[in-house]
C-alpha cells in the first residue's frame, strides 16, 4: 500500500502517527507508534509528527466546536497535505520559515 510506504519513509521508531487503525496492518507494531485519533489530540493531548487519515476519519464535529477548531487548525497551521493515496490523505509537518538574518556591519 503506497500510503504505508509514504508513513514509513517518512517517521521514525520515535514518531508518532495519527491515523487509522488499518494502517496497523503494514506498520509492525514494535517499531511504530500509531494512534487512531481522528481527533488530532484534542482530547488526548498528544501531538502527533505525522497525521495520515483515511476518508472514514473525515469526522464532522459540528457538534463539538472546540474539535472542529482544533483539527482545522492543526491540519491548516500545523501541518501540510503532503500526499494522497486512494482515501488517505497524509500531511507532513510545516517546515518552519528560514529565519536567516544577514549580517550587519556595525550591530
Amino acid at each position: 500500500m503506497a500510503a504505508v510506504e509514504f508513513v514509513r519513509e517518512h517517521t521514525t521508531p520515535d514518531s508518532l502517527i495519527m491515523g487509522s487503525a488499518e494502517l496497523r496492518f503494514g506498520l509492525p507494531e514494535n517499531r511504530y507508534r500509531l494512534v487512531d485519533d481522528s481527533r488530532l489530540g484534542t482530547l488526548s493531548h498528544l501531538s502527533p509528527d505525522i497525521v495520515a487519515l483515511s476518508d472514514f476519519q473525515s469526522g464532522d464535529f459540528h457538534n463539538e466546536p472546540d474539535t472542529a477548531r482544533h483539527v482545522s487548525l492543526m491540519l491548516t497551521e500545523r501541518f501540510d497535505l503532503a500526499a494522497r493515496y486512494g482515501g488517505y490523505r497524509i500531511y507532513l509537518p510545516l517546515k518552519a520559515p528560514s529565519t536567516h538574518l544577514a549580517s550587519v556591519a556595525g550591530q
